[in-house]
This record gives structure tokens, sequence and C-alpha cells, in this order.
């Protein structure tokens, strides 16, 4: 058997842990989000990578922002994506719905943000948090790239492969993965060495500050 070319760190995570703690933070210039079941994790965690002083693999320092809303998060992601920064939001539910507006002028600008989505039924009786895709569907003629994992690893390993589409394709992408069931769901996964090793970043091609991939 062909060994792995990126074998990877093994760690127990959750999916937001894994997609944000153990990627995001690693890879993007900010983080603006709004906290929203069963995604406020994953803003919360990339917080804390902000508060520990962590900088990206990059060198770089990062800016986590909570908005007010998130239709704010959604705009304010838009516009520091379009500066050339690398951005991403964590939202569900009713949080895509709400910003869902501000979706459809984001590839049109060549944005290349990433909304990490931990998917939840929309329910018109009362407000429900169980898993379902209502949330994202609502949102398919956006333009926007999307994309599901079936488990935290195919999520977190998407987060680090949709940053080069979105930016060799300068349209925005969503990364969905099922809310609660692997949100919130500790496995045992592959932190990427790919995100540590400068050799191995060069490699896959992902530069720093947004500077996309070369032709």
């Amino acid at each position: 058997m062909t060994a792995a070319r990126y074998p990877g760190i093994r760690i127990t995570a959750n999916g937001n842990q894994l997609v944000s703690y153990h990627t995001e933070t690693r890879i993007a210039d900010a983080g603006v989000f709004y906290p929203i079941t069963p995604s406020t994790e994953g803003g919360e965690l990339f917080q804390q990578a902000y508060a520990e002083g962590h900088l990206n693999v990059f060198g770089h320092n990062t800016i986590a922002i909570e908005t007010e809303g998130e239709h704010a998060a959604q705009g304010g992601a838009i516009a520091h994506s379009v500066c050339g920064k690398r951005v991403v939001n964590f939202t569900s539910g009713q949080g895509i719905v709400y910003g869902v507006e501000q979706y459809y002028h984001a590839p049109g600008k060549g944005s290349t943000m990433v909304l990490e989505v931990g998917a939840r039924a929309l329910t018109k009786h009362a407000l429900n948090v169980h898993c379902g895709h209502d949330d994202i569907y609502g949102a398919l003629d956006t333009g926007w790239i999307m994309i599901m994992g079936k488990d935290a690893q195919q999520a977190a390993d998407q987060a680090l492969i949709l940053r080069r589409v979105t930016e060799l394709s300068l349209t925005p992408g969503m990364n969905i993965m099922d809310g609660f069931l692997t949100t919130s769901a500790s496995i045992s996964a592959r932190l990427k060495t790919l995100l540590t090793a400068p050799r191995r970043r060069n490699a896959f091609c992902l530069g720093p500050r947004g500077g996309a991939c070369p032709r």
C-alpha cells in the first residue's frame, strides 16, 4: 500500500474543533461571525485562538469579530474577502436565511470567503435545532460553491481544499457538515501536517494573505 502523502497527526476532536481551531485559525486572516447553534462553537474557537495570540501558519496575526447579527457577519466577511484577505464565517439554520441577501452579490464581486455551515432544520412552528438541510437549500441559487462533508475529517480536509478552489475560481464557497451529528460529535481524526510544514504548503500551493495560487 502506498503511504499517505500527508499522513497527519492523530487527535480527538469534534467537527467544530477540527474545522475551526485546528484548520481555519491556521489558514485564515480573519473570522467574522455571529453565534448560532450549532455553529457557535466554531466562532468561539476562532476567538479563543485569537485571544491566545496564535499566529496563522504564515506567521501573521489574525482578527476575530463577533458582529451584532448574522446579516452583518456575512456582509463583513464578504467585505473583508474582497479586500484580498482569507476570511471565514460560521453559521447555521436561521443564520443562513437571515443573511441570504448578502450571498447573492458575493460571487459577482469575486469574493473568496468560506462559510463553515452546521446544517440545521428550519420549521414553521418553532425554532428547530435538529440536523437538516433546509437552511442550505435556501441558498442553492446564490452562485456559491457548496460541498458537504460526511464526517468531521472530511469537513476539515475540505476546509483546506476549498480555500484553493475559491481563490482559483474567485467564487465564495460553503463547507457544510451536519449540525450536531458532525459539528458536535468527537472522532479520532488526523490533523493535516500540510498545515505545519512550509514545503508541503508550497506543494499544495497555498500562499499567504489571500494570494491565489498561480495558474
